[in-house]
């Protein structure tokens, strides 16, 4: 039998009883333990929220100017906002076309280009045989 229903049961005797005082007193204790057990799923809620969270942050690797979750050897998933990344701990994906836009906080990041260097200009050797 749970909390909340031994003081339904208590409840009853005291009506039983006639005991206004205690009935009243009883009333009060069993509002207090639904306020608790809404409070406690309430924290319960709020944890799982964060254990996510944390797993989630230990995936994720900034690169481009935005995030990038890397699980185990998997490609990397991503580009995630990094605006609501660091200010709200949620990885909201990023659209991508000419650049990177957030759609939850219109975040706008321009891809990297990539550069050319003098190695890129020079063909490769042929290997001789």
């Amino acid at each position: 039998m749970d909390l909340l229903e031994t003081i339904k049961d208590v409840l009853k005797i005291a009506d039983q009883l006639r005991d206004v005082e205690l009935k009243r007193k009883l009333t009060n204790v069993q509002i207090e333990c639904v306020e608790l057990a809404q409070e406690n799923a309430m924290l319960r809620e709020k944890m799982l929220r964060l254990e996510e969270t944390a797993a989630t942050s230990e995936t994720m690797v900034f690169h481009d100017n935005v995030y990038w979750a890397q699980r185990n050897r998997a490609p990397a998933e991503g580009p995630f906002c990094p605006k609501c990344w660091v200010d709200q701990g949620k990885a909201v994906p990023m659209t991508e076309q000419t650049h990177w836009l957030c759609v939850v906080c219109n975040t706008d990041i321009i891809m990297k280009q990539p550069t050319v260097t003098e190695q890129d200009l020079i063909p490769p050797r042929e290997s001789s045989k």
